[in-house]
């Protein structure tokens, strides 16, 4: 059996989290991420479900239409939304709080993404 063109290589973005400061006590839906990729690489030919924050939270698809595309830092990036109380459970507070994302690209190729994050509450 072949492997799928791209298998075991990965590209690495960069993650723009916000809110910059998450505090636990606050209420809202939704939290965002800009996925930023490395030059290259378009935005849409992301695999959507296959998107995990933090190894544990799915983007969220459900938060109504908007445009995924963006531009950021005069870069394509892709603005996702995750789930506000999902992301609370697994981010404990702290000043410089690591946050990942991990998913992949229709032709099979993974890609990873990091920030940090102040959580407080």
């Amino acid at each position: 059996m072949e492997a799928a063109p791209g298998a075991g290589a990965v590209a690495v973005g960069s993650l723009e989290f916000r809110p910059h400061v998450l505090n636990l006590r606050s209420s809202g839906e939704y939290v965002t991420g800009l996925l930023i990729l490395p030059e290259g690489r378009n935005v849409r030919d992301v695999y959507i479900p296959s998107i995990l924050l933090n190894g544990a939270v799915y983007a969220s698809t459900s938060f109504g239409p908007h445009n995924l595309v963006v531009e950021y830092l005069n870069k394509q990036s892709m603005m996702l939304k995750f789930d506000r109380d999902w992301v609370q459970e697994v981010l404990s507070p702290g000043a410089a709080v690591p946050v990942w994302l991990t998913g992949v690209f229709t032709d099979g190729t993974c890609f990873s993404a990091t920030s940090v994050v102040t959580v407080v509450g």
